[in-house]
Protein backbone atom coordinates (compact mmCIF):
# COMPACT_ATOMS: atom_id res chain seq x y z
CA UNK A 1 0.00 0.00 0.00
CA UNK A 2 1.38 3.23 -1.09
CA UNK A 3 1.06 5.85 1.46
CA UNK A 4 2.32 9.40 1.07
CA UNK A 5 4.23 10.80 4.29
CA UNK A 6 1.33 12.13 5.88
CA UNK A 7 -0.97 9.26 5.85
CA UNK A 8 1.46 7.25 7.51
CA UNK A 9 2.24 9.69 10.29
CA UNK A 10 -1.27 9.64 11.18
CA UNK A 11 -1.79 5.80 10.78
CA UNK A 12 1.07 5.31 13.02
CA UNK A 13 -0.20 8.02 15.94
CA UNK A 14 -3.36 5.85 15.50
CA UNK A 15 -1.74 2.43 15.76
CA UNK A 16 0.28 4.38 18.91
CA UNK A 17 -3.09 5.62 20.99
CA UNK A 18 -4.23 1.85 20.36
CA UNK A 19 -1.06 0.34 21.84
CA UNK A 20 -0.81 2.79 24.86
CA UNK A 21 -4.37 0.88 25.91
CA UNK A 22 -3.27 -2.47 28.14
CA UNK A 23 -5.70 -4.34 25.71
CA UNK A 24 -3.99 -2.66 22.52
CA UNK A 25 -1.10 -4.48 21.88
CA UNK A 26 -2.90 -7.92 21.83
CA UNK A 27 -5.43 -6.05 19.40
CA UNK A 28 -2.25 -5.12 17.41
CA UNK A 29 -0.90 -8.66 17.36
CA UNK A 30 -4.61 -10.63 16.48
CA UNK A 31 -4.85 -8.39 13.50
CA UNK A 32 -3.07 -10.63 11.19
CA UNK A 33 -5.64 -13.48 12.65
CA UNK A 34 -9.41 -13.00 12.85
CA UNK A 35 -11.11 -9.74 13.15
CA UNK A 36 -14.75 -10.92 14.27
CA UNK A 37 -12.57 -12.19 17.43
CA UNK A 38 -10.76 -8.99 17.99
CA UNK A 39 -14.23 -7.17 17.94
CA UNK A 40 -15.70 -9.72 19.71
CA UNK A 41 -12.61 -8.85 22.55
CA UNK A 42 -13.11 -5.46 22.46
CA UNK A 43 -17.26 -5.68 23.09
CA UNK A 44 -16.63 -8.09 25.74
CA UNK A 45 -13.86 -5.52 27.63
CA UNK A 46 -16.35 -2.81 27.22
CA UNK A 47 -18.96 -4.93 28.16
CA UNK A 48 -16.85 -5.61 31.45
CA UNK A 49 -16.09 -2.38 32.42
CA UNK A 50 -19.56 -1.08 31.57
CA UNK A 51 -20.68 -4.25 34.49
CA UNK A 52 -17.89 -3.06 36.62
CA UNK A 53 -19.23 0.38 36.87
CA UNK A 54 -22.75 -0.60 37.59
CA UNK A 55 -21.68 -2.80 40.46
CA UNK A 56 -19.49 0.24 41.60
CA UNK A 57 -22.01 2.68 41.35
CA UNK A 58 -24.91 0.34 43.01
CA UNK A 59 -21.66 -0.46 45.85
CA UNK A 60 -21.47 3.28 46.42
CA UNK A 61 -25.22 4.11 46.10
CA UNK A 62 -25.81 1.85 48.94
CA UNK A 63 -22.87 3.31 51.17
CA UNK A 64 -23.77 6.92 50.74
CA UNK A 65 -27.12 5.74 51.99
CA UNK A 66 -26.12 3.79 54.83
CA UNK A 67 -23.85 6.96 55.75
CA UNK A 68 -26.88 9.39 55.70
CA UNK A 69 -29.17 6.83 57.66
CA UNK A 70 -26.51 6.08 60.74
CA UNK A 71 -25.86 10.46 60.59
CA UNK A 72 -29.43 10.94 60.65
CA UNK A 73 -29.65 8.98 63.82
CA UNK A 74 -27.18 10.08 65.17
CA UNK A 75 -28.64 13.81 64.87
CA UNK A 76 -32.03 12.58 66.36
CA UNK A 77 -30.30 11.15 69.23
CA UNK A 78 -28.35 14.21 70.01
CA UNK A 79 -31.98 16.46 69.62
CA UNK A 80 -32.78 14.75 72.09
CA UNK A 81 -30.22 14.56 74.48
CA UNK A 82 -29.93 19.01 74.18
CA UNK A 83 -33.05 18.94 75.13
CA UNK A 84 -32.70 16.72 78.12
CA UNK A 85 -29.63 18.33 79.44
CA UNK A 86 -31.86 21.65 79.35
CA UNK A 87 -34.24 19.80 81.67
CA UNK A 88 -31.42 18.85 84.14
CA UNK A 89 -29.90 22.56 83.96
CA UNK A 90 -33.11 24.22 85.00
CA UNK A 91 -34.39 21.63 86.92
CA UNK A 92 -34.70 21.90 91.24
CA UNK A 93 -31.19 20.14 91.41
CA UNK A 94 -29.34 22.61 90.51
CA UNK A 95 -29.14 24.47 93.98
CA UNK A 96 -28.42 21.40 95.50
CA UNK A 97 -25.64 20.69 93.01
CA UNK A 98 -24.40 24.47 93.92
CA UNK A 99 -24.42 23.68 97.53
CA UNK A 100 -22.25 20.55 97.35
CA UNK A 101 -19.88 22.18 95.25
CA UNK A 102 -19.50 24.82 97.75
CA UNK A 103 -18.82 22.64 100.18
CA UNK A 104 -16.37 20.50 98.52
CA UNK A 105 -14.38 23.57 97.34
CA UNK A 106 -13.95 24.58 101.43
CA UNK A 107 -13.25 20.67 102.43
CA UNK A 108 -10.69 20.78 99.86
CA UNK A 109 -9.30 24.18 101.14
CA UNK A 110 -9.31 23.21 104.52
CA UNK A 111 -7.44 19.97 103.78
CA UNK A 112 -4.90 21.33 101.45
CA UNK A 113 -4.33 23.87 104.38
CA UNK A 114 -3.96 20.37 106.69
CA UNK A 115 -1.45 19.00 104.51
CA UNK A 116 0.78 22.54 104.15
CA UNK A 117 0.99 22.44 107.94
CA UNK A 118 1.73 18.84 108.07
CA UNK A 119 4.71 19.04 105.77
CA UNK A 120 5.81 22.39 108.02
CA UNK A 121 5.64 20.61 110.75
CA UNK A 122 7.73 17.25 109.92
CA UNK A 123 10.12 19.54 108.11
CA UNK A 124 10.73 20.72 112.21
CA UNK A 125 10.35 17.57 113.20
CA UNK A 126 13.26 16.30 111.16
CA UNK A 127 15.83 19.50 111.99
CA UNK A 128 15.07 18.66 115.85
CA UNK A 129 15.49 15.28 115.73
CA UNK A 130 18.44 15.83 113.34
CA UNK A 131 19.77 18.66 116.28
CA UNK A 132 19.15 16.09 118.93
CA UNK A 133 20.98 13.43 117.10
CA UNK A 134 23.69 15.88 116.45
CA UNK A 135 24.12 17.20 120.12
CA UNK A 136 23.75 13.70 121.26
CA UNK A 137 26.82 12.73 119.04
CA UNK A 138 28.77 15.58 120.61
CA UNK A 139 27.95 13.99 124.01
CA UNK A 140 29.45 10.44 123.32
CA UNK A 141 32.10 11.99 121.19
CA UNK A 142 33.62 14.61 124.34
CA UNK A 143 32.76 11.39 126.95
CA UNK A 144 35.45 9.52 124.71
CA UNK A 145 37.45 11.86 124.38
CA UNK A 146 37.94 12.45 128.26
CA UNK A 147 38.48 8.33 128.44
CA UNK A 148 41.34 8.69 125.62
CA UNK A 149 43.19 11.39 127.90
CA UNK A 150 42.77 9.29 130.84
CA UNK A 151 44.00 6.34 129.12
CA UNK A 152 46.86 8.35 128.01
CA UNK A 153 47.74 10.48 130.99
CA UNK A 154 47.82 6.40 132.84
CA UNK A 155 50.21 5.33 129.68
CA UNK A 156 52.61 8.57 130.47
CA UNK A 157 52.63 7.96 133.92
CA UNK A 158 53.84 4.33 133.79
CA UNK A 159 55.87 4.72 130.73
CA UNK A 160 59.10 3.40 133.03
CA UNK A 161 61.32 4.49 130.42
CA UNK A 162 59.70 7.87 129.05
CA UNK A 163 61.78 8.19 126.35
CA UNK A 164 61.52 7.71 123.01
CA UNK A 165 58.91 8.85 119.82
CA UNK A 166 56.06 6.78 121.38
CA UNK A 167 56.43 8.74 124.67
CA UNK A 168 56.32 11.77 122.48
CA UNK A 169 53.40 10.60 120.78
CA UNK A 170 51.50 10.11 123.67
CA UNK A 171 51.82 13.85 125.02
CA UNK A 172 51.63 15.14 121.69
CA UNK A 173 47.79 13.01 121.80
CA UNK A 174 47.07 14.59 125.12
CA UNK A 175 47.36 18.15 123.94
CA UNK A 176 45.26 16.98 120.28
CA UNK A 177 42.79 15.85 122.52
CA UNK A 178 42.57 19.01 124.29
CA UNK A 179 42.50 20.86 120.96
CA UNK A 180 39.60 18.62 120.08
CA UNK A 181 37.46 19.61 123.38
CA UNK A 182 37.90 22.89 122.91
CA UNK A 183 36.06 23.02 119.40
CA UNK A 184 32.68 21.76 121.70
CA UNK A 185 29.59 23.66 122.34
CA UNK A 186 29.03 21.68 125.29
CA UNK A 187 28.58 24.63 128.26
CA UNK A 188 30.60 22.35 130.87
CA UNK A 189 33.54 21.31 128.64
CA UNK A 190 33.94 25.28 128.33
CA UNK A 191 33.60 26.10 132.00
CA UNK A 192 36.21 23.47 133.11
CA UNK A 193 38.57 23.89 129.89
CA UNK A 194 40.71 26.27 130.75
CA UNK A 195 41.46 24.82 134.03
CA UNK A 196 41.57 21.36 132.38
CA UNK A 197 44.32 22.49 130.26
CA UNK A 198 46.49 24.44 132.63
CA UNK A 199 46.58 21.04 134.55
CA UNK A 200 47.51 18.60 132.29
CA UNK A 201 50.38 20.84 130.99
CA UNK A 202 51.59 20.95 134.15
CA UNK A 203 51.20 17.50 134.32
CA UNK A 204 52.45 17.02 131.02
CA UNK A 205 55.96 18.99 131.90
CA UNK A 206 56.38 16.29 134.73
CA UNK A 207 55.07 13.23 132.87
CA UNK A 208 52.53 13.60 135.66
CA UNK A 209 55.33 12.54 138.21
CA UNK A 210 54.04 14.77 140.79
CA UNK A 211 50.85 12.79 142.08
CA UNK A 212 48.65 15.68 143.13
CA UNK A 213 48.49 16.98 139.81
CA UNK A 214 48.08 13.65 138.51
CA UNK A 215 45.34 13.21 141.03
CA UNK A 216 43.49 16.59 140.57
CA UNK A 217 43.52 15.81 136.68
CA UNK A 218 42.26 12.94 136.98
CA UNK A 219 39.34 13.44 139.19
CA UNK A 220 38.75 16.53 137.38
CA UNK A 221 38.56 14.82 134.26
CA UNK A 222 36.14 11.82 135.69
CA UNK A 223 34.11 14.46 137.39
CA UNK A 224 33.24 16.37 133.75
CA UNK A 225 32.73 12.66 132.65
CA UNK A 226 29.84 12.18 134.96
CA UNK A 227 28.40 15.64 134.32
CA UNK A 228 28.41 14.69 130.59
CA UNK A 229 26.83 11.01 130.97
CA UNK A 230 24.09 12.87 133.66
CA UNK A 231 23.37 15.36 131.03
CA UNK A 232 23.28 12.77 128.08
CA UNK A 233 21.07 10.85 129.90
CA UNK A 234 18.86 13.72 130.72
CA UNK A 235 18.57 15.26 127.06
CA UNK A 236 14.78 16.59 126.95
CA UNK A 237 12.45 14.81 124.07
CA UNK A 238 9.40 16.75 124.95
CA UNK A 239 9.08 19.12 122.32
CA UNK A 240 9.43 16.73 120.02
CA UNK A 241 6.72 13.92 121.23
CA UNK A 242 4.58 17.20 121.60
CA UNK A 243 5.68 18.17 117.67
CA UNK A 244 4.25 14.43 116.90
CA UNK A 245 1.45 14.26 118.55
CA UNK A 246 0.37 17.55 116.81
CA UNK A 247 1.21 15.92 113.57
CA UNK A 248 -0.67 13.05 114.48
CA UNK A 249 -3.56 14.96 115.54
CA UNK A 250 -3.68 16.91 112.08
CA UNK A 251 -3.58 14.06 109.96
CA UNK A 252 -6.34 12.56 111.87
CA UNK A 253 -8.53 15.62 111.30
CA UNK A 254 -7.48 15.48 107.68
CA UNK A 255 -8.67 11.91 107.14
CA UNK A 256 -11.70 13.51 108.92
CA UNK A 257 -12.50 15.99 106.58
CA UNK A 258 -11.71 13.82 103.63
CA UNK A 259 -14.50 11.18 104.48
CA UNK A 260 -16.60 14.30 104.49
CA UNK A 261 -15.40 15.35 101.38
CA UNK A 262 -15.71 11.55 99.73
CA UNK A 263 -19.42 11.98 100.92
CA UNK A 264 -20.17 15.65 99.56
CA UNK A 265 -18.24 14.01 96.11
CA UNK A 266 -20.43 11.15 96.01
CA UNK A 267 -23.79 13.17 96.72
CA UNK A 268 -22.50 15.60 94.01
CA UNK A 269 -22.08 12.65 91.26
CA UNK A 270 -25.15 10.75 91.84
CA UNK A 271 -26.46 14.35 90.96
CA UNK A 272 -24.11 14.88 88.60
CA UNK A 273 -24.16 11.59 86.76
CA UNK A 274 -26.77 11.93 84.53
CA UNK A 275 -25.62 15.60 83.44
CA UNK A 276 -22.29 14.06 82.92
CA UNK A 277 -23.31 10.83 80.70
CA UNK A 278 -25.52 13.16 78.53
CA UNK A 279 -21.95 15.26 77.68
CA UNK A 280 -20.32 12.62 77.51
CA UNK A 281 -22.89 10.79 74.77
CA UNK A 282 -23.53 14.04 73.15
CA UNK A 283 -19.57 14.14 72.98
CA UNK A 284 -19.37 10.74 71.24
CA UNK A 285 -22.09 11.37 69.24
CA UNK A 286 -20.08 14.68 67.57
CA UNK A 287 -17.08 12.78 67.41
CA UNK A 288 -19.09 10.06 65.25
CA UNK A 289 -20.70 12.62 63.43
CA UNK A 290 -17.71 14.06 62.07
CA UNK A 291 -16.10 10.40 61.21
CA UNK A 292 -19.01 9.92 59.21
CA UNK A 293 -18.73 12.89 57.05
CA UNK A 294 -15.22 11.98 56.71
CA UNK A 295 -16.03 8.53 55.51
CA UNK A 296 -18.85 10.35 53.04
CA UNK A 297 -16.12 12.74 51.44
CA UNK A 298 -14.03 9.60 50.96
CA UNK A 299 -16.47 7.40 49.70
CA UNK A 300 -17.67 10.16 47.13
CA UNK A 301 -13.39 10.98 45.94
CA UNK A 302 -12.89 7.35 46.02
CA UNK A 303 -16.27 7.22 43.31
CA UNK A 304 -15.22 9.74 41.46
CA UNK A 305 -11.76 8.59 41.10
CA UNK A 306 -13.12 4.93 39.80
CA UNK A 307 -15.85 6.10 37.71
CA UNK A 308 -13.28 8.78 36.19
CA UNK A 309 -11.03 5.68 35.43
CA UNK A 310 -14.04 3.07 34.18
CA UNK A 311 -15.38 6.20 32.08
CA UNK A 312 -11.75 6.71 30.15
CA UNK A 313 -11.26 3.35 29.46
CA UNK A 314 -14.81 2.48 27.93
CA UNK A 315 -14.51 5.51 25.61
CA UNK A 316 -10.41 4.35 24.98
CA UNK A 317 -12.30 0.87 23.82
CA UNK A 318 -15.14 2.83 21.89
CA UNK A 319 -12.55 4.88 19.94
CA UNK A 320 -10.17 1.62 19.33
CA UNK A 321 -13.23 0.16 17.62
CA UNK A 322 -14.03 2.62 15.61
CA UNK A 323 -10.73 3.26 14.54
CA UNK A 324 -10.06 -0.68 13.53
CA UNK A 325 -13.39 0.01 11.12
CA UNK A 326 -10.69 1.62 8.29
CA UNK A 327 -9.12 -1.06 6.30
CA UNK A 328 -6.76 0.99 5.12
CA UNK A 329 -5.54 1.44 9.18
CA UNK A 330 -5.68 -2.58 9.60
CA UNK A 331 -3.57 -3.17 6.16
CA UNK A 332 -1.14 -0.50 7.40
CA UNK A 333 -0.39 -2.46 10.88
CA UNK A 334 -0.57 -5.74 8.78
CA UNK A 335 2.33 -4.44 6.23
CA UNK A 336 4.33 -2.80 9.82
CA UNK A 337 3.94 -6.48 11.14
Amino acid sequence: MDLSKRETQKYQQQVNRIEKRQIGSLIISMIQLDQPKIKQLIEQSIEDFESEYSTLQDFHISRKTQIYQSMQQLKAQLLDLNMLQSSFIDGPQEKEREFHEQKIARLNQLINQNYKTIDQKEVQLIKMQNSLSSLIDEYDLNINYIDQILQTIDSILYDEEKVGMKFFQKRGRVNEIIENLGKSTIKNIKLDLPMLKQIIQIGIKSNFADKSTYKQTQELLITLRKILVGELNKLNTDKIDQLEISINQLKSETLRLKSQLLESSQKLQIENRDISAITESKKRIEQELVILDEDLRLENELFNQKEAFLIEEVNELMEIEELLKNRELIQYIQEQQ
